[in-house]
């Protein structure tokens, strides 16, 4: 199945599917909630990834939710890779550590 787009972000719809059956989270919408978030913290994700591409994780808040986006940049957009709730510790470690 081909990827996805819209005019930001582009994605794979099995990945999309998966996040919104076992997590509830639709990364669609939030990737702008997460991504506009003023206190967003913006990393490079540290794991190393099958395809090789460098790929980022995106710390915000929504609506009281602690979350994380992950992506990376292809083509002209952002490809959404996945999104999750952040346990306290690593949210501490990450959004809060310039608090």
């Amino acid at each position: 199945m081909a990827n996805e787009v819209n005019e930001k972000y582009s994605w794979d719809p099995k990945k999309r599917e998966l996040n919104l059956n076992e997590r509830g989270l639709d990364f669609v919408p939030l990737a702008d909630e997460i991504l506009s978030d003023p206190n967003v913290v913006i990393e490079i994700d540290p794991k190393p990834n099958i395809a090789g591409e460098e790929r980022f994780l995106a710390f915000g808040l929504v609506n009281g939710n602690r979350l994380c986006l992950c992506f990376t940049p292809r083509d002209d957009k952002l490809h959404l890779i996945t999104i999750f709730k952040v346990h306290k510790k690593l949210w501490r470690k990450h959004y809060e550590k310039d608090s």
